[in-house]
């Protein structure tokens, strides 16, 4: 159904020398690429304007959520194929009133086509298509949604900004769509609803001008694949894709920038034959001989730290090598500082032509530094740092920045959870002791601070106690007979915590993407779900992650022995931060 509804898009976006389509034509092949975004009681539709998965959204739909948090996307809301998808929203500006938000998904998505405003006159018919704000239902209360749906608008008046169109007005609607495409009678988007059903303007449209401009700005995706400590020295493939309308031009350069080890290099990527961008180059640099030294060069006006080769040099008649002093202060006399604290005076020879590396590049110390700092060497990196820059005329554009790191000292637990990582721990750190920890970096729930949950005396049953005095974990399985549990729940005096795997299968040592609960899609859903409450206060959670690094368990499945498990979740409030959960459990633990 994908591949046709873009088909139809296209050939509403192409087919100019055949009969013009009928508004009931627009619709009907506009309609798949519109989606319902869901945050709170917030209900706004959103248009995808790239097959690749880039949809527009207006931005107080996500404004409360911030940069890189999860978006849940509607598609066909209360149709019998209802789906939903987690996006990420990638770029908000509130002046223009809108947000991009980016959905990763395998399969090319129906995207609209954009037109031009230019000819938009005061008394155009245009159509409108989106998802009219849903209404609780009489005998449950619960919200339901109404089926993507299509309108009439008319203009009735232009207002400019700076000499630029800056919004369409329309007649009043009876729904405003908030969100949702504006077209014109050729089936081309010329506008984007900019208001949701509570405001008391619902005539407003976003010209499609403005949508062009938002979307001019390239956005950056940084792929690399994951890099073995052993092969650090050796090469490796970055590619960078490149989204905007348009696609880009002639002058557009783009730069990669790795830093590792203290050390930043600059390397120019090559466009490939079928898009986006290629680099190979080394995370790690091999050096044949001694590692670089690392100092700071102190100017009257400030310092710059960088790198430079070991050397030799000479303060009156004795030698030194660079990398086995603290400091060299110029002068006359000059000085030189060695670790026990003794300097020795004399003058100074050997450092004339000396350089720093910054960036790659070198940069003369020159005569007007009044002293090198020895910096003490940096701990090995488990990890480096990627960084795009993409410039159009000499004039950056565009920046994204990737972190990355050597397969084996990824962060794990709380520190890897706070970007973004469910990562394995190392074996000792799986389940030896027991204990929950549980925070989050925000001021709901545990206030920004992390909350350590130690048992003495753990308890092992399949049932709840009555008292919740030590870490519990609890078996929930009709099924004695399997040797591994079908959900699990870890109680503490603070914290309840239950997960459980797709429905109908055991759960295992491996990631679990959360369903996205709402009123239709409950804990015991076709996919695996989560529910937490703190201090007695449930947290709604709407979409995250968990893993199961250990699993072990006894008595034909009726006990759990061992459980090590990380959790990320993400509360219905966008307002709220993630909440981050890992448990050690081992009963055998003294």
């Amino acid at each position: 159904m994908t591949r046709t509804a873009i088909g139809s898009l296209l050939l509403l976006a192409t087919s100019a020398a055949a009969a013009p389509p009928t508004r009931a034509e627009i619709a009907k092949a506009t309609k798949p690429a519109v989606a319902l975004i869901v945050a709170d009681t917030r209900y706004v539709s959103a248009v995808c304007v790239s097959s690749g998965g880039y949809f527009v959204a207006p931005s107080w739909a996500v404004e409360d959520t911030g940069i890189g948090r999860p978006v849940r996307l509607v598609r066909n809301a209360g149709g019998t194929d209802e789906a939903v998808l987690i996006g990420r929203t990638v770029r908000i500006d509130a002046d223009a009133g809108l947000a991009l938000v980016r959905v990763q998904s395998e399969d090319p998505l129906p995207a609209v086509a954009l037109g031009d405003d230019a000819g938009v006159q005061e008394g155009d018919e245009l159509i409108a298509v989106g998802y009219p704000h849903p209404k609780p239902d009489i005998k449950t209360g619960k919200w339901e949604y109404a089926p993507c749906a299509a309108g009439k608008r008319k203009i009735r008046l232009r207002s400019e900004q700076d000499g630029r169109l800056h919004r369409l007005h329309t007649e009043e609607p009876e729904n405003p769509f908030a969100g949702g495409p504006v077209l014109d009678l050729t089936g081309k988007v010329i506008g984007l609803s900019a208001v949701d059903a509570s405001r008391v303007s619902r005539h407003l449209v976003i010209p499609v001008s403005a949508l062009r401009t938002f979307l001019s700005k390239p956005e950056v995706t940084v792929t690399a694949a994951a890099v073995d400590t052993a092969k650090k020295h050796e090469k490796l493939t970055v590619r960078v894709e490149l989204f905007s309308v348009p696609a880009g031009t002639d002058t557009q350069t783009v730069e990669l920038f790795v830093r590792s080890d203290g050390a930043e290099r600059r390397v120019e990527m090559k466009l490939k034959p079928g898009g986006g961008y290629e680099a190979a180059v080394a995370p790690f640099v091999k050096f044949d001989g001694p590692p670089p030294i690392r100092l700071e060069v102190i100017y009257p006006d400030g310092s710059v730290r960088g790198q430079t080769p070991d050397r030799k040099f000479r303060v009156g008649e004795k030698e030194y090598a660079l990398g086995k002093v603290a400091g060299v202060r110029f002068g006359k006399p000059a000085s030189v500082r060695l670790p026990d604290g003794t300097t020795a005076e004399g003058e100074l020879s050997g450092l004339d032509d000396a350089a720093v590396t910054l960036g790659g590049k070198p940069l003369a110390v020159g005569a007007t530094a009044r002293e090198l700092v020895i910096l003490p060497p940096e701990e090995p990196a488990g990890g480096f740092r990627l960084t795009v820059v993409v410039r159009r005329e000499g004039k950056e554009v565009a920046r994204a920045s990737a972190l990355r790191f050597l397969t084996g000292s990824e962060p794990f637990g709380i520190d890897g959870m706070r970007l973004g990582l469910l990562t394995r721990p190392p074996a000792a750190q799986k389940a030896g002791t027991s204990a929950v920890v549980a925070g989050t970096d925000g001021e709901h729930y545990y206030g920004g601070r992390m909350h350590r949950f130690d048992a003495k005396r753990v308890r092992v049953s399949g049932a709840r106690p009555e008292q919740d005095s030590a870490v519990t974990v609890e078996l929930h399985s009709p099924h004695p007979k399997f040797q591994t549990p079908l959900a699990v729940s870890v109680f503490t005096p603070g914290l309840v915590l239950g997960v459980r795997p797709p429905k109908g299968k055991l759960l295992g040592e491996r990631e679990y993407p959360i369903a996205v609960p709402h009123e239709r899609l409950g804990f015991g859903s076709e996919a695996a779900g989560v529910r937490l409450s703190v201090e007695g206060i449930e947290v709604p959670a709407t979409y995250g992650r968990f893993a199961v690094w250990e699993l072990e368990v006894a008595d034909g499945g009726k006990q759990v022995t061992r459980l090590a498990l990380d959790a990320i979740l993400y509360p219905e409030s966008q307002s709220d931060t993630p909440v981050f959960v890992t448990v050690r459990f081992n009963s055998k633990y003294k």
